[in-house]
């Protein structure tokens, strides 16, 4: 981990001071900015000004209620400012410079594009960011090759009190894509303080890291988020907590190297501060993470889920070092959702659940899988309503055999769920909650007013653990049918395992 942090601090440094080449800036152009960029940070229009954009307009609107607006309406840039004096002695170039409280309004599509090394797309120094509107905007430098700072950055002013410290990015609405070379070993985005995704899409692709928060709290709390295509971090807090929640957010990130050195998520502490930090907490979302040495790692505070549905793979190639789903030096907690962790490669230590300080599990349904180890340590299962736990030394969970806590480090397969079934019919489909898979059968009855069977369907399945949704494929019942659906296991008798009735249908 040392060695990650060493290259981290190197990228801010070269971040910070890679506009020091330039020793001249050009003048605010008039009118069309589409091959010149624009510069709102040295001198801020103080009337509302419209500049042309490619086929599109950026709008600049002084600040009136706490913020200034700047609008994007199908605006293509091109071009860029050289060497803007941001905070002496260090410069800086972009395609957009600006500074203060900005609301970023996007309109239709837009569209900016750096193609000169050393130059960034979005600079907003010293800022407050809100994101709003439903439109798009791509941010593309896939054209610059070796070292170059971030594409989209919002960085905080000299001010440090935490109070009053700028940098935070909020974004409520609107689509942003990020694109970096595969091979830049930059920060696709990157923000001084906190972060807050709320609604929108934002994306990354290429570089070494996706999104990074440099201080404060990461938190998507709605929307989409997608990292792909980075060789070492996917979404990290370097000094802060990271929270995941919301019924209809969603994660995902891929990372391009199945390596020793790529992580999905990431928090580490803030070792200046006296507030617990370096967390890791989902509550709600669906998460889908793969990566190479760890999909989830906190250097050392807890990993806690809550709520949500969470995949989460490490998958490392190279024939050595390790491989783990969830990694926590602190603690790790689990009490509801629908978690699957898997650490796996030939050769490599591979572990789906792992932590240094204790394991605990007292809700939710939780898979795991290592090709060394399913978890470790031994889960401590108190709490946990009519646990059912099926563990087995092959990978793939085939060769169940009777869960021993003793044994735990011969299982390479690890599942709990709470042992019940349960099955809802709606909108003509059947929705069943299963605590392991198995080969299932569902049968589909409807019966009219007298109790006669006159429609009947009986559909093969194979459930996973968890939620699954077995739809028929004939079974058309009328109105004022009784239906009724169940779930057989033939192999274990002629009773049916759980039914629901659904009258009126």
């Amino acid at each position: 981990m040392k060695g990650k942090i060493v290259l981290f601090a190197f990228l801010l440094c070269c971040l910070f001071s890679v506009g020091s080449l330039h020793m001249v800036y050009a003048a605010q152009p008039a009118g069309d900015i589409t091959d010149t960029g624009i510069d709102f940070l040295t001198n801020p229009p103080q009337q509302e000004v419209t500049y042309t954009a490619g086929q599109g307009t950026v709008t600049y609107t002084p600040e009136t209620d706490g913020s200034a607006v700047i609008t994007m309406e199908n605006a293509s840039i091109n071009g860029s400012v050289k060497g803007v004096l941001y905070q002496s002695p260090n410069r800086a170039s972009a395609a957009l410079f600006a500074r203060g409280k900005i609301d970023l309004v996007l309109i239709g599509e837009n569209t900016i594009t750096v193609t000169e090394k050393g130059t960034q797309g979005v600079f907003l120094y010293d800022s407050d960011v809100t994101v709003k509107g439903t439109g798009s905007l791509i941010v593309d430098t896939t054209a610059i090759t070796g070292y170059g700072p971030s594409p989209f950055n919002v960085m905080a002013g000299k001010d440090t009190n935490e109070a009053t410290r700028t940098g935070h990015f909020t974004q409520e609405g609107g689509n942003i894509a990020i694109k970096a070379n595969a091979k830049d070993p930059g920060i696709c985005f990157l923000v001084s303080n906190d972060l807050t995704i709320g609604g929108g899409s934002l994306t990354t692709e290429g570089g070494s890291y996706g999104i990074v928060c440099s201080k404060g709290t990461l938190s998507i709390a709605g929307g989409s988020v997608v990292c792909r295509g980075f060789s070492g971090d996917g979404i990290s807090n370097y000094k802060g907590n990271i929270f995941i929640s919301g019924a209809d957010t969603t994660v995902e990130i891929y990372t391009a190297k199945k390596d020793a050195y790529s992580f999905g998520l990431m928090a580490e502490p803030d070792g200046g501060s006296d507030l617990p930090s370096g967390n890791i907490s989902i509550s709600g979302g669906n998460i889908h993470i793969e990566a190479g040495q760890c999909g989830i790692y906190t250097e050392a505070g807890d990993v806690s889920i809550s709520g949500g549905t969470l995949y989460t793979k490490a998958e490392n190639q190279t024939g050595s070092g390790d491989a783990v789903g969830i990694y926590s030096v602190g603690k790790i907690e689990i009490t509801a959702g629908e978690v699957f962790a898997c650490g796996m490669g030939e050769g490599v230590s591979g572990v789906g659940l792992y932590s240094e300080a204790s394991l605990s599990i007292s809700g939710g349904i939780v898979t795991a899988q290592g090709v060394e180890q399913a978890v470790f340590p031994a889960p401590t299962l108190s709490g946990y309503p009519e646990p059912c736990v099926r563990a087995a030394a092959d990978f793939s969970g085939k060769e169940l055999l009777e869960y021993n806590e003793g044994n735990i480090s011969s299982y390479l397969y690890f599942n709990i769920s709470s042992g019940k079934y349960s099955l809802r019919f709606e909108n003509g489909t059947a929705s069943i909650s299963a605590p392991f898979g198995f080969n299932a059968e569902v049968l589909f009855a409807a019966f009219d007013e007298t109790g006669t069977l006159v429609d009947f369907e009986r559909k093969k399945a194979v459930l996973a653990p968890g939620t699954n949704s077995i739809a028929p494929e004939h079974f058309q019942p009328e109105s004022g049918n009784t239906v009724k659906v169940m779930l057989w296991n033939s192999a274990d008798s002629m009773k049916p395992l759980c039914s629901a009735d659904v009258s009126g249908s």
